[in-house]
């Protein structure tokens, strides 16, 4: 399935090799700064909507990660794959993005049928707790910035539509 982003005020579609990482990736990083300008990294279990350039993860309304992200929006996630042996063979994505919370029931409730259908019931709940719905927001981050590496090779992506560069 081909996603659609619009990245710079271009709409592209992502290459597959990316889309199939999003897809097959487990945890991502997400990096706030607190009212202080202290950094903050947050590992989490991701979705990606279907057919759209946008994240969406669950996360604890009180943790240090929602707090900052209702005083600034704006986060980078990682999400990366690491080679046990050989580090010319770690691959990964930054993503610059604008974040969006939601708190009602009903969106969670929407959208943790994909949480369980992705990583279970029994993993979403031990990583989010079994109160989902009274103690989680919705985020939803749309991608400003992509940046994907190979090793220590930094690659930008081309908008094939437009021949632009996207990051």
């Amino acid at each position: 399935m081909k996603i659609k982003c619009e990245l710079n005020g271009r709409i592209c579609d992502l290459p597959d090799f990316l889309t199939d990482f999003f897809a097959n990736s487990t945890i991502l990083y997400c990096s706030t700064i607190s009212k202080h300008k202290r950094p903050h990294i947050q590992p989490t279990i991701f979705i990606n909507e279907p057919g759209k350039c946008s994240i969406v993860f669950l996360a604890n309304r009180q943790s240090s990660m929602v707090k900052n992200l209702y005083q600034n929006p704006k986060t980078s996630l990682t999400i990366d794959k690491v080679h046990p042996l050989n580090p010319f063979l770690n691959k990964g994505i930054m993503i610059e993005a604008i974040t969006h919370i939601n708190d009602s029931k009903e969106v969670i409730n929407e959208i943790l049928e994909n949480f369980q259908r992705k990583y279970t019931l029994e993993v979403v709940s031990k990583i989010l707790g079994i109160d989902i719905l009274q103690n989680c927001v919705k985020i939803r981050s749309l991608p400003q910035k992509i940046v994907y590496w190979e090793g220590p090779i930094f690659k930008r992506f081309k908008c094939k539509k437009h021949k632009s560069f996207i990051a």
